[in-house]
């Protein structure tokens, strides 16, 4: 070796001890991490790692591995925001500085690598990666990851935190050697599944999904072995989403790189990129599909549908009670549910009556809600997702007009006898919802829960962290404080209601605004006699002009340090609470 290769190794050294003082004293020494990376990164990879490439053990050199390898380990054992900060700060200045992201990197990752990497890229839809780069790759990538214990384990510990059984034993876990990585994932899951039913008898089934359909060799499965199952437990998420925030939570997958995406499940626009509306359609009408296909292969009498009503958990579970068998399947993170991570068994009676405990308690704290499983409850479940979908898309400016020319798209990625039929409904129901506004009566409503529900639109300002509410001149509202809202009248958008409510309350017009979620439904009393509104809550600004405030509406004006608006709840309308607390601020 010479002197210029000795001399850079010795750098190298260097750099790393100091990537040691991060790890051993958690300092502030990871600016010094940061700094040696890049130098690492470059040294090692121009001239080290030529020097070495015909030897095998130059993966070890791989541009700053030893780096990546030291705050992967150090985020994954003891996880905080914080750390999460800094190893992605160390990720991206080491693999990700040079644009385009090259699939290079991927295929010489090693497991810890390979680990933040996937980490790194969640939320970073600003990545450009190369020609070619594709799905398939980022499935390569969490094939590798799963290969580390720490991975599996943190995993584990992410994906269970509503099931603390899974959590408790994330480590036992993880630690198998006999769990299954990448595409045989669902193969060998589901051929060991359904040979433990066909051993047992009146079985017990418990099944996970998200909003995928049940493919068609597991259905094959288990239709074989439908007479040992007394009772199946089938988990999903709920398509309702306004009820229910379940479908939307799922937003997060639309976030990350293109080429994370899988683009032959979603719904694609013109450009080929992903259409979000088109695809919360596709992902409804998936799910009521999948419980048509479990109701029709197990039956009303043995089948129970749970949906999740909050978010879906990150582990997907498949348990026989009776047999003390249980396949977990972790996917915790934010990319598609059928990226396969790693999977792993256990027939530990002990474990399984744990975890059966855990779905018991998912029931009783609301976390899942059950649905009748019967041909009335799933056809009038349907209809209030066609109801709700068509109120969220009017949120999202989507007409009939523009649903008419996605609907080839969403057929042809759903492929259900219960498409057709689904997107029919929901195209009659948002041209009726659009006509709405036009008919005689004064307030727009909409038919929601089996009854009219008022539409209306509620105005939320910020400023300095400080919130404007204002007590209602109306002796309905008992002398309370709101925010500024009103109802959708005939003839208006949310949009111009809330132009309007602000201009006749405060005398000026909003300066921005923006939906600050998706429209929800509110069981909150009005003076018109409904206790049934669905609210488009805006975040809105406010330009230099000053407010005037109309007395005859407003009695009293104040801005509200965001710190202490817990301190008004009893000073608050039932609405205004309901509306805080759906933005995260109560």
């Amino acid at each position: 070796m010479s002197r210029t290769q000795r001399t850079l190794v010795a750098l190298f050294v260097l750099a790393c001890a100091a990537s040691l003082l991060y790890y051993f004293l958690d300092s502030q020494a990871w600016l010094v991490n940061l700094f040696a990376g890049a130098i690492v990164s470059v040294v090692v990879d121009r001239i080290i790692g030529a020097a070495l490439k015909p030897d095998p053990t130059v993966t070890l050199f791989h541009p700053g591995s030893m780096i990546a390898w030291i705050f992967v380990q150090s985020y994954l054992k003891e996880p905080s925001s914080e750390r999460l900060s800094r190893m992605s700060c160390v990720m991206w200045a080491l693999y990700f500085r040079a644009s385009p992201f090259k699939r290079k990197i991927i295929e010489q990752a090693t497991p810890a690598v390979a680990a933040g990497l996937i980490l790194a890229m969640q939320g970073r839809r600003d990545l450009v990666a190369e020609a070619g780069l594709n799905f398939s790759h980022l499935k390569e990538l969490a094939r590798r990851a799963a290969k580390w214990e720490l991975y599996r384990k943190y995993l584990l510990q992410r994906a269970a935190s509503e099931l603390p059984a899974i959590h408790r034993r994330a480590r036992e876990c993880a630690g198998v050697d006999d769990y299954v990585i990448g595409d045989d994932l669902r193969l060998v899951s589901d051929a060991a599944l359904t040979e433990r039913i066909g051993a047992s008898r009146s079985e017990t089934v418990h099944l996970f999904a998200t909003t995928a359909q049940l493919s068609r060799d597991f259905i094959h499965g288990l239709k074989a072995v439908m007479d040992k199952i007394e009772k199946v437990n089938f988990y999903i998420c709920s398509p309702l989403v306004i009820s229910h925030g379940t479908l939307l939570g799922l937003d997060s997958e639309y976030e990350n790189p293109e080429f994370c995406i899988n683009p032959s499940q979603v719904v694609l626009d013109d450009e080929g990129k992903v259409n979000q509306e088109a695809d919360h359609i596709r992902r409804a009408i998936s799910v009521l599909a999948a419980m048509e296909e479990i109701l029709a292969l197990a039956g009303a009498a043995r089948l129970r549908i749970k949906l999740f009503t909050k978010h879906y958990p990150g582990v997907k579970i498949r348990l026989l009670e009776r047999n003390s068998y249980i396949q977990i399947q972790p996917g915790s993170l934010s990319y598609q549910n059928n990226l396969y991570r790693f999977g792993l068994d256990s027939d530990s009676g002990t474990f399984v009556r744990e975890v059966v405990g855990d779905l018991q308690r998912l029931a009783a704290d609301g976390f899942v809600e059950s649905v009748p499983a019967a041909r009335e409850a799933l056809d009038e479940l349907r209809h209030l997702a066609v109801n709700e979908l068509a109120v969220h898309l009017i949120a999202r400016g989507i007409s009939a007009e523009l649903l008419a020319k996605t609907i080839p798209r969403i057929s042809a990625r759903v492929r259900s006898p219960l498409s057709d039929r689904f997107l029919a409904d929901l195209f009659a129901r948002l041209g009726a919802f659009e006509s709405t506004v036009r008919s005689t009566d004064r307030l727009a409503t909409i038919p929601l829960l089996q009854r009219p529900a008022h539409i209306s639109v509620g105005m939320v300002v910020i400023r300095e962290d400080q919130i404007l509410l204002i007590k209602k001149a109306d002796n309905f509202y008992q002398g309370k404080y709101s925010i500024v809202a009103g109802h959708v009248e005939v003839g208006e958008g949310p949009c111009e209601a809330l132009s309007r409510e602000s201009k006749e309350e405060l005398g000026i017009l909003p300066a921005s605004s923006s939906l600050a979620c998706a429209p929800f439904l509110l069981d909150d009393e009005c003076r018109h006699g409904s206790s049934d509104h669905i609210w488009f809550v805006f975040a809105c600004t406010l330009g230099q002009e000053c407010i005037t405030a109309d007395r005859s509406e407003i009695s009293k004006l104040e801005w509200v340090p965001l710190g202490q608006l817990h301190k008004w709840q009893e000073r608050l309308t039932d609405g205004a609470i309901g509306v805080l607390k759906a933005i995260g601020r109560l």
